[in-house]
């Protein structure tokens, strides 16, 4: 009986860690969300700069992103127009809105920064201005707009 469990013990010691090697552990089926590197409370616009407004003009803008009402995440269709920019050299200003249900300064923010680092990991753009405004784009659906920076 010592015996028997002596061997179970040994033999538990022995491939041990490589169960931590081989092995696999899945703690959720939930999706994980990776945040923005930062998350600013109010827009910050340069100095020299005025604050987006709703008078925007639809030339100056090269892709209008529609996200779904209450989310921050990165559709299919919205990647895809996103990679349509890479190898891009003009500067961008990227505007993050919230929805049209009601004001929301924390979602258009963080729309704007999934944008941001989005272009940046995948297409390498970094020279992009970051704005957002807490009220919806005129257009409804759309979460974010890019604009050529003059």
């Amino acid at each position: 009986m010592i015996c028997r469990r002596l061997v179970k013990g040994l033999f538990a010691l022995a491939f041990a860690p490589l169960a931590a090697v081989y092995g696999e552990e899945v703690l959720t089926e939930r999706q994980v969300i990776i945040a923005p590197r930062r998350i600013e409370i109010s827009p910050a616009a340069p100095r020299g700069t005025v604050p987006v407004t709703g008078g925007q003009t639809q030339s100056a803008i090269v892709a209008q992103l529609p996200f779904p009402r209450g989310s921050m995440r990165l559709t299919a269709e919205t990647r895809n127009a996103l990679r349509r920019l890479r190898g891009s050299d003009k500067k961008l200003r990227i505007t993050g809105y919230g929805d049209a249900t009601r004001a929301n300064e924390r979602l258009a923010n963080l729309r704007a920064r999934a944008v941001a680092s989005f272009l940046e990991e995948y297409s390498g753009i970094t020279n992009a201005e970051v704005l957002w405004k807490a009220e919806a784009f005129a257009e409804a659906g759309i979460g974010v707009t890019i604009e050529e920076k003059e």
